[in-house]
């Protein structure tokens, strides 16, 4: 939220709700609880830019 306050781009991005753009990323595991080492070995399973 505060990136978007910055932007000035609150009113469009600030938080996943009915009507705002949302950028996502999904991962085929959570990189905060893989090993350092496999980490490259992550898959990007969607991207959603502009809620498409």
């Amino acid at each position: 939220m505060d990136s978007a306050q910055l932007a000035f781009i609150e009113k469009m991005t600030d938080s996943l709700e009915l009507g705002k753009f949302a950028d996502f990323v999904i991962f085929s595991d959570n990189p905060k609880q893989v090993a350092p080492q496999k980490i490259r070995y992550i898959q990007v399973e969607l991207v959603v830019v502009e809620g498409e």
